[in-house]
C-alpha cells in the first residue's frame, strides 16, 4: 500500500481511460443525438466513470459542426417531457410510491412559495442525462428556456436550472432570467405558468447570499 499520498500507476490509468470514454462517449451522442445513443452513454456510466466536463466539451464541440444535431438534441428532450405520462422512466428515474404524490401536487393550486422553491418536489425525481440539458442551454438557450417552462413537472425545471447552476456564469443566468417569460401580466397578476423567472432567481439570490459570506462561487 502506497502512503505517499501520490496517486499510483492504477489510479492514473483509470482516470485517463475516463477521459477517453467521457470524451468519446461525448462524440458520439453530438454526432448523433439520439434516445439509444444517450441511453447506451448512461449504461456505460455506470461501469466506467468519467467526468461530465470531458462529455459536454465534447458534445458541445461536436454538436456545433451541425444546427440540425442541435435540434435532434432539442427535440428528443422535448419528446422524454411530452411522454411523461405514458413513459415517465424514459424522462427520469422515480421511484414508484413518488408517482402519485408528483401528479397530486402538479394538480393542485401552486402558490408563489412553491415555485421559488421546493425541496420536496426536486427530491422525488432524477432526471436522465443532464449532461444532455446542459448542451442544449449552451447552444439553443431559447429551446432550453422553452423546456423549462413547459415541462410536465416542475420538479424538472427545477432540475434543469439548478444542473445550470453548476456551469453557469451569474452573467448566463441574468441572460436567461432576461429570456425568461413574463412572470406577471399587463394587469399586475401573477401568472402560475410561469417558472422560470422565479427559479432563476432562486438561484442568483443563492449566489448573493454566498458572496455576503465571503464565499467564492
Amino acid at each position: 500500500m502506497r502512503d505517499n499520498g501520490f496517486p499510483g500507476p492504477l489510479e492514473t490509468d483509470a482516470y485517463a481511460a475516463g477521459v477517453l470514454v467521457g470524451r468519446g462517449a461525448g462524440v458520439l451522442c453530438g454526432t448523433s443525438p439520439g434516445e439509444r445513443e444517450f441511453t447506451f452513454v448512461r449504461h456505460l456510466r455506470e461501469w466506467i466513470a468519467f467526468e461530465s466536463v470531458d462529455f459536454v466539451s465534447a458534445a458541445e464541440n461536436a454538436l456545433k459542426q451541425d444546427t440540425g444535431r442541435v435540434k435532434s438534441l432539442a427535440t428528443m428532450l422535448n419528446e422524454r417531457a411530452a411522454n411523461y405520462r405514458t413513459d415517465p422512466g424514459g424522462l427520469a428515474f422515480i421511484l414508484g410510491r413518488d408517482l402519485p404524490r408528483l401528479s397530486l401536487s402538479e394538480m393542485q393550486d401552486i402558490r408563489f412559495i412553491d415555485v421559488w422553491d421546493d425541496a420536496m418536489q426536486r427530491s422525488m425525481i432524477m432526471l436522465h442525462d443532464w449532461d444532455a440539458y446542459e448542451v442544449l442551454r449552451r447552444l439553443d438557450h431559447a429551446a432550453y428556456l422553452a423546456l423549462a417552462e413547459d415541462f410536465p413537472l416542475r420538479a424538472g425545471s427545477y432540475q434543469l436550472l439548478y444542473a445550470a447552476d453548476g456551469w453557469a456564469t451569474a452573467s448566463e443566468l441574468c441572460v436567461l432570467l432576461k429570456d425568461a417569460r413574463p412572470a406577471f401580466g399587463e394587469d399586475g397578476a401573477w401568472i402560475k405558468q410561469s417558472k422560470a423567472a422565479f427559479m432563476i432567481l432562486n438561484l442568483l439570490a443563492g449566489r448573493l447570499l454566498k458572496l455576503s459570506f465571503g464565499l467564492q462561487y
